[in-house]
C-alpha cells in the first residue's frame, strides 16, 4: 500500500512535534529544586511547594551542612511537622532530606524522610533561618 504525499508529510510532522515536545519538556524542568511538605501518615508524605531559585537552594544546602546530627536525643513521637529535601529531576534522586518536629525551645531534626536517620536538634534561630529560606516566615 502506497501512502499519499499528504499522509507522509502529516506523519513526519507529527513525529517531529512529538520529539520536540518531549525534548522541550525535559529541558524546561530545572535540574535541582527544594521540595517542602509534611508527613500525612505513618508512611505517606505530601510535598506541597517547590523552590526553583538557585540562591535559595544554595542557602538551604549551606544551612543543612551546619546541622549537628550527632547530638544524642530520642526520636520524636508523631508525624513530622515539616519535611524538606532537594530533588534532582534529571537523575531522579534526592539529597539533604530533613524531617522536623517543632518544639518551643529546640526542634528535633532527623536526617532522612521516612527512614531511620541521624537525629539532631535545631535551635530556634536555626529553625527561623530555615523558615526564612523556604519562605514560610
Amino acid at each position: 500500500m502506497i501512502l499519499s504525499k499528504k499522509k507522509v508529510v502529516f506523519f513526519t510532522a507529527t513525529i517531529i512535534l512529538l520529539v520536540l515536545f518531549i525534548v522541550l519538556t525535559k529541558a524546561s524542568k530545572p535540574n535541582k529544586i527544594i521540595q517542602i511538605g509534611s508527613q500525612v501518615s505513618e508512611s505517606s508524605y505530601e510535598f506541597s511547594e517547590e523552590i526553583k531559585d538557585k540562591e535559595k537552594i544554595a542557602e538551604f544546602e549551606e544551612w543543612f551542612d551546619k546541622i549537628d546530627f550527632k547530638r544524642e536525643t530520642e526520636k520524636p513521637d508523631g508525624y513530622a511537622d515539616l519535611i524538606v529535601q532537594i530533588r534532582y529531576y534529571r537523575e531522579g534522586t534526592m539529597t539533604n532530606p530533613v524531617s522536623i518536629w517543632f518544639d518551643d525551645y529546640e526542634s528535633t531534626v532527623i536526617n532522612g524522610i521516612g527512614s531511620e536517620g541521624e537525629i539532631g536538634k535545631l535551635s530556634n534561630s536555626q529553625l527561623e533561618n530555615l523558615l526564612s529560606i523556604i519562605g514560610l516566615k
